[in-house]
């Protein structure tokens, strides 16, 4: 329902936006369509937006120059380095996420702001994530420490809630790639710093999004755990994480909210073999509906081909 009403929203916005001359927020109309499409599952065919979007704005000639055009430009970058992810296509991903960290350079460069600032950690952040799929651990590291050194900035300059949730994102990723190269000691150091300001942004707002973020960090500490023989402490963690996770599915009913509710499942199964069964035929159940609804989506195909076992 919600789907339904942005795309008639965008589609009002956009009878009025044909009517302009100015060519780049029809991009900028087309980017919003894109996202819409993206947040209901659609890949392929929030791609085919983005490209529009990426057409129409890098041939902007008039307005190419402006700040809020190039940064409109790197979205688009960005959004379809997104989708080809999503298709597993990882070097188109990264190729585009690189056009988006050029952009997004220069105008941090030349303008100094948060705005901009953000935007550059955000591609950092993406290519890290890229190249940490193609176990290149080491260069993924390197991303991920230059998107902590601006953000802890912005944190020190702003102390919003969203710089927190930036930094905190940061340090789940440093401390799960330091603990996938087995430095364990660096791992811990970064995963409880994420742990506690997971924790505090929770309590301070009660948003979904800060709920989803406490999940992942109750995991992120559960694997640790895990990791050095403490399965009944792992437990724990692993069983906040899926309290978390089922208020999130029953609450958004979104794919990424069912999704990574199958990974909590899948993550009790390894710490609790009494109920093993159980939970892995309730994750294989959840990415049978994802693959059934979002054919498109090859790791939900992938997953439901590996649990479907269990049904």
């Amino acid at each position: 329902e919600r789907y339904m009403y942005a795309l008639k929203y965008i589609d009002w916005k956009w009878f009025g936006i044909k009517k302009t001359h100015k060519e780049y927020e029809k991009g900028i109309c087309y980017n919003k369509i894109g996202d819409v499409l993206a947040e209901g599952g659609n890949i392929r065919e929030a791609q085919e937006y983005y490209e529009k979007a990426l057409k129409i704005i890098s041939s902007s000639k008039a307005e190419i120059g402006m700040c809020g055009t190039r940064r409109e430009l790197s979205v688009s970058y960005s959004r379809l380095g997104n989708m080809l992810r999503a298709q597993g296509k990882l070097q188109e991903a990264r190729a585009y996420y690189e056009k988006a960290l050029e952009v997004n350079d220069k105008l941090a460069d030349e303008t100094g702001t948060v705005e901009a600032r953000r935007d550059l950690a955000i591609s950092y952040d993406k290519i890290g994530n890229i190249l940490k799929l193609e176990k290149k651990l080491e260069e993924a590291q390197k991303y991920y420490e230059r998107a902590l050194v601006i953000k802890e900035k912005i944190v020190e300059e702003t102390g919003t809630v969203a710089s927190k949730r930036s930094l905190s994102v940061s340090y789940n990723k440093l401390g799960s790639i330091l603990k996938e190269q087995g430095d364990m000691e660096g791992a811990w150091k970064y995963i409880e710093k994420d742990l506690i300001l997971s924790e505090e942004l929770a309590e301070e707002t009660e948003t979904m999004c800060a709920k989803r973020d406490l999940s992942l960090s109750y995991n992120k500490m559960g694997d640790m755990l895990k990791e050095t023989g403490k399965k009944e402490e792992a437990q724990k963690y692993y069983g906040k994480a899926l309290e978390q996770r089922i208020y999130l599915a029953k609450n958004m009913e979104t794919p990424e909210s069912k999704e990574l509710l199958a990974v909590s499942y899948s993550k009790c199964a390894s710490v609790d073999r009494t109920r093993r069964d159980e939970y892995l035929g309730k994750a294989a159940y959840i990415y049978k509906q994802l693959y059934e609804e979002y054919p498109d989506n090859k790791k939900y195909q992938k997953n439901y081909e590996l649990l479907k076992g269990y049904l």
